[in-house]
This record gives C-alpha cells, structure tokens and sequence, in this order.
C-alpha cells in the first residue's frame, strides 16, 4: 500500500508539473486512486502539497501558473512576452 501511493503521489506531481492536466491524465489517476483505495482526503491533500486546489485540478488548469510555465507556454505561441 504505501508503494501504491507514493506511485500515485509520483503521478500526480507529474501530471500537474506544466500546469496543465489533459483528460486523459485525470482519467488515469481516478481509475489508479478507485483501484489502489486511494481517499478523497488523501488525493487533496497531495494536491494541497503541489499547489493544486481540488477546482483547478477539474478544471484542468492552475489558475496560478508559476511564471516560468507563463514564460514556456508564452514561447510556444510564438510570444516571448508571458501570457
């Protein structure tokens, strides 16, 4: 069990790391977390850690991007002003 949820915790930093979470990505940590009996409590408490409200997570988005994911996503759109 405590494997399971450092590798959920893993997941979970890697999947928020840009800023961004894809369908996708959720999709994989909710079925990780029902399959691993991995808390409600326990899933907020790790994206309190990151940063992550519960809100943003669904969302899919920080609304508080650290600047350098501001400056990275800016560079991608052609921009070097940050967005």
């Amino acid at each position: 069990p405590a494997l399971r949820r450092r590798t959920y915790s893993a997941m979970l930093e890697m999947a928020t790391a840009d800023g961004v979470v894809q369908p996708r990505e959720r999709e994989l940590l909710t079925d990780f977390a029902a399959r691993h009996s991995i808390s409600h409590d326990e899933f907020c408490a790790n994206l309190g850690r990151l940063g992550w409200t519960e809100g943003e997570f669904e969302a899919g988005r920080r609304a508080r991007a650290w600047p350098w994911t501001r400056r990275a996503t800016a560079r991608s759109r052609g921009s070097d002003t940050p967005a």
